[in-house]
């Protein structure tokens, strides 16, 4: 679980030092043309919806799958244990994906509900 964690956290070092100017963008967008910014952010936020449904069934899927084969491997076999630990991971990003779409329809029914 610790060695899928480091794979992860060296995938999102590099989007956390671009994050600065990416934030940037949207403020100088927003400040150029309220509407066009609103109607992106309103598609992006419809698209990261769907996303989080379709990782959440993905995960899902795979955490029915590793019990599955679970049920065929040995208690003492490294593989259960690494299956536990992908069952546990994969559950607790279904958890963050939960927060990330709750807090995604807030935004989104915030921005629908704004007028400019």
């Amino acid at each position: 679980m610790i060695f899928i964690g480091l794979i992860e956290i060296a995938a999102m070092v590099p989007a956390y030092f671009k994050y600065q100017q990416k934030f940037d963008d949207k403020v100088s967008f927003y400040e150029t043309d309220q509407i066009a910014f609103a109607q992106s952010e309103i598609e992006t936020s419809e698209k990261a919806l769907k996303s989080f449904f379709w990782l959440k069934l993905i995960y899902g899927g795979l955490i029915v799958m590793l019990i599955l084969a679970m049920s065929f491997i040995s208690p003492e076999s490294i593989l259960f244990g690494i299956f536990t630990a992908l069952i546990l991971h994969l559950a607790f990003a279904i958890t963050i994906d939960n927060f990330g779409e709750r807090y995604t329809k807030t935004y989104l029914t915030e921005l629908q509900s704004v007028e400019f």
